[in-house]
């Protein structure tokens, strides 16, 4: 920070009162992302955020392991399936977005605690709770009971929240092999249908295709990654 940087914080410190500091939410975030995404950068792991609304956009790329591949007839990933009797009510006041902010803690809360065999992910739209989960009678059942009055979404997912960890500890366990190899890992992560994708050197990504696909039983997307510099403070 320069000096006049410097002298221009003490001056809008003078003339006002400290604004209130915001409501902390990065931390409670952060300890969902690093479970289900992570980047390397360098030899240091940091933690990217996952998308979970990635599934309804990769309907295709479904696993082969711990039931990947959808039977017939059944909906594929991202499809809802289920809903609570509150998304049928129709309702022209603003949705409370505290009370959605409630919701999905509290699906986080029992998901983990309760449910960790079949919940995955949640995604707060602009009037409603989405749930990712493998299809589960019991857990589908207490979202029911627990949000009868609100609107609460059940979409598919190959995966709970445990397998997609399971499958990024696999494949972090691998990357000593992999760099043997000249195909060190630039970026890394893994969504809740269980797709793996690494970002590479533009170079080789024809490559670590090639070979992360004949090494691993879920599906891989490989997209071409520059070097990414470690991260530098400059307050």
């Amino acid at each position: 920070m320069t000096s006049d940087e410097k002298e221009l914080r003490r001056l809008l410190h003078a003339v006002g009162p400290a604004l209130p500091e915001p409501e902390n939410r990065i931390a409670a975030v952060s300890a969902r992302v690093r479970r289900t995404r992570r980047a390397w950068t360098g030899g240091a792991l940091a933690a990217v955020a996952i998308g979970a609304a990635l599934v309804a956009g990769l309907p295709g790329l479904v696993g082969q392991s711990d039931g990947g591949t959808p039977a017939a007839g059944q909906a594929t990933p991202g499809t809802v399936t289920a809903r609570t009797d509150g998304c049928d009510e129709p309702s022209s006041a603003p949705a409370d977005q505290a009370g959605l902010a409630d919701i999905n803690n509290r699906l986080w809360a029992a998901g983990e605690a309760r449910f960790a065999d079949s919940f995955g992910e949640t995604l707060t739209l602009s009037d409603r709770v989405r749930v990712f989960r493998k299809p589960s009678t019991e857990f589908d059942s207490w979202v029911k009971g627990e949000f009868r009055a609100a609107c609460v979404e059940m979409a598919n997912s190959v995966y709970s929240a445990r397998g997609v960890q399971a499958i990024l500890d696999r494949v972090e366990a691998d990357r000593a092999f992999w760099e043997s190899k000249g195909l060190a890992f630039r970026t890394l992560s893994v969504d809740v249908n269980g797709t793996i994708t690494v970002g590479v050197d533009p170079n080789k990504v024809d490559r670590a295709q090639t070979e992360l696909q004949a090494r691993y039983d879920n599906p891989v997307v490989v997209e071409p990654q520059k070097e990414v510099a470690p991260a530098t403070g400059t307050d």
